[in-house]
């Protein structure tokens, strides 16, 4: 009997152990249909028991190599009949190693990069909606534009909330954002890549049961800049419904170059680095058209950010085409792509970039002189103000003691770089945008995580609780139980927003954000209170501040301007004499001279910033606002 019973035990566990093996080899897949061909994904469990078929590598544009380079993306080749595997994720476009670092800071072990870079990602839920036509999140990765990749926003727990979510990569850097200033080498190409991508969905997402009638479009920090700038764009018109936009607004000083009448010093630099240079631009694009795309793609991994600025070296340009006028213009009285739109920023914006720039050029002093010498270090990223940096200074700083200790000196640097950088032109922008009858909802994201490795509530914080990182796990963070409600939150009010046009805790709790309006500037501060994820409405964040930057310096530099074209107007024919010339003659020279001394004295601080960056990490993954990654 013990026989028997030993011989059935032993024969159940043979058949659960061959069960158990089928079950962790078996790959489920998934095929669909697109306009180009059939594509197979894979199919997931994701946050418990929901399913979600995922799809890498999908190409929206031809491989923008040889006669494509720096041209307008064109549409794929077909593949026939053929199913196309769309199971791993396609390489990034060619950016320098501190973006493939950057890259692996979000998804650890990924550092592929090719010029054959244009591919999308979708992840489509499955369940009682499975085949019913859901809203659709378009995702534009930040990384000042020229780092980063689609994959490193996570969609799959934010598609088991009934949404298709996509993620493209769009060219980067000088393949992307080169600009010649003549017409010949455009620029914005990485901006009509995101057309393409829009409009590729637009044809195709109906085969994904996604709506191409409401499709939100997100982005961050330089996605952020990019979603603003699409909304404005005429060639965006029809391409999506909703806009959501984070840490980034196209109003800020650095999202755009807005004035360009000659090659800038980045072109040439670029255009000598890979033996192109030439005062011929038609040349130069020749010349780099024929290049072949190991060498390129080898001088942009080893180049490195030579400028100490946060502005990034390659931007958008104000081209007539896909930027017909500045933002600025555009905002007031051009046509508008959307009709709601949700918009924010996190409480500790400037931290990250504000800390290597205190370490650089901080050392050896102290106290209010310290401060001084970090703004007057910073003092290139300001408008051209006379004493803007004594206006600043009076505005965030508290003289009413002696001097002023470490502590406050971070604080107030970084909120002056977040605040010019992010929050004032978000606010701006939003305030813009509600005068032209939008739906404009405003947040500030102020949560933070006792297991946080940072101090404050950095750029990008809230990135990772988008992507389900409390509930999936990821390498680089720790996260407890009240991190994961406070995802959940974040990922209610987005979704509700996808499906609605209105930021909503349903089914979570029966509140609406409310609409931000000029005259009570009303947002939404989300934050923990007592271990437990909060919301509260307010009214005019940093009242003072914002006024500040979007009223009060707007209205110095207007000043200024009036006073030189007076001045000009009035001493336009003054005689000037002999002597005069040749004391002005001498005054150039001399000028001249100190040029040059300081230009190699530049070069020699950039190598320090850039030790120094790579000594605490910022110039790695952590770096997520501009010279840091924006």
């Amino acid at each position: 009997m013990k026989f028997k019973t030993s011989l059935v035990c032993t024969f159940e566990y043979i058949i659960y152990f061959c069960y158990v093996i089928k079950f962790v080899n078996s790959v489920e897949y998934s095929v669909r249909v697109t306009d180009y061909g059939k594509v197979k994904g894979v199919v997931e469990y994701v946050h418990g028991q929901k399913i979600v078929e995922k799809f890498f590598g999908i190409p929206y544009a031809s491989p923008p190599i040889g006669n494509l380079r720096l041209e307008a993306p064109v549409p794929p080749r077909s593949w026939g009949d053929s199913i196309r595997n769309a199971n791993v994720l396609a390489p990034a476009c060619p950016q320098a190693s501190e973006g493939v670092a950057y890259i692996e800071y979000h998804v650890p072990g990924f550092n592929k990069t090719s010029e054959d870079c244009l591919y999308l990602n979708i992840y489509v839920p499955r369940g009682s909606h499975h085949h019913r036509s859901m809203p659709v999140l378009v995702f534009i990765h930040g990384g000042s534009y020229q780092n980063g990749m689609g994959a490193m926003f996570d969609g799959s727990v934010l598609a088991t909330h009934g949404i298709v979510v996509v993620t493209f990569n769009y060219r980067l850097g000088p393949l992307g954002f080169m600009n010649s200033a003549d017409g010949v080498i455009r620029g914005n190409y990485g901006m009509l890549d995101m057309i393409a991508a829009l409009q590729w969905i637009q044809g195709n997402i109906a085969n994904f049961n996604g709506d191409p009638n409401s499709v939100t479009i997100d982005g961050h920090s330089a996605g952020g800049c990019s979603v603003g700038l699409l909304l404005m764009s005429p060639l965006a018109k029809g391409l999506f419904k909703r806009v959501i936009q984070q840490s980034g607004s196209p109003l800020a000083h650095w999202s755009v170059s807005r004035y360009e009448t000659k090659p800038n010093f980045v072109y040439k630099i670029f255009s000598s680095s890979v033996k192109c240079y030439s005062n011929n631009s038609a040349e130069v694009k020749k010349c780099i058209k024929n290049l072949d795309t190991e060498t390129l793609q080898r001088v942009i991994t080893e180049e490195s950010e030579w400028t100490t600025s946060l502005t990034p070296q390659y931007r958008p340009v104000v081209d007539g085409y896909f930027l017909p006028y500045t933002p600025e213009v555009m905002v007031e009285r051009e046509p508008l792509n959307a009709v709601h739109f949700l918009t924010g920023a996190t409480q500790d914006e400037g931290l990250i970039a504000a800390i290597p720039l205190i370490k650089l050029y901080g050392v050896g002093t102290t106290g209010f002189r310290k401060l001084l010498t970090l703004m007057s270090c910073f003092r290139g990223e300001l408008p051209e103000i006379p004493d803007i940096v004594y206006s600043v200074l009076e505005k965030y700083v508290k003289f009413e003691s002696s001097d002023i200790s470490e502590q406050e000196i971070e604080r107030s640097f970084s909120e002056i770089v977040g605040d010019y950088f992010i929050t004032a032109p978000t606010h701006r922008f939003a305030d813009s945008l509600s005068r032209r009858n939008v739906s404009v909802y405003l947040y500030n994201y102020e949560y933070k995580s006792l297991l946080d490795q940072w101090d404050g509530v950095i750029h990008g914080a809230e990135l990772f609780y988008l992507s389900g990182c409390p509930f999936t796990g990821h390498k680089n963070f720790r996260y407890d139980h009240v991190d994961k409600e406070m995802a959940n939150m974040l990922i209610h009010i987005w979704s509700n927003f996808i499906k609605h046009g209105i930021p909503s805790l349903h089914p979570l709790n029966e509140i609406d954000l409310p609409l931000f309006n000029p005259r009570r500037k009303s947002y939404t501060k989300i934050f923990s209170s007592q271990r437990e994820p909060a919301v509260s409405f307010m009214t005019n964040l940093r009242q003072s501040k914002m006024t500040f930057w979007n009223q009060e310096v707007s209205d110095m530099y207007s000043n200024r301007y009036s006073k030189e074209n007076n001045l000009t107007h009035k001493t336009t024919y003054s005689h000037v004499n002999g002597k005069n010339t040749w004391i002005l003659a001498s005054v150039c020279i001399g000028l001249s001279v100190v040029t040059l001394i300081l230009t190699v004295q530049y070069f020699k601080v950039r190598k320090e910033i850039t030790s120094l960056l790579r000594q605490n990490s910022i110039s790695s993954g952590e770096r997520m606002l501009n010279g840091t990654q924006i």
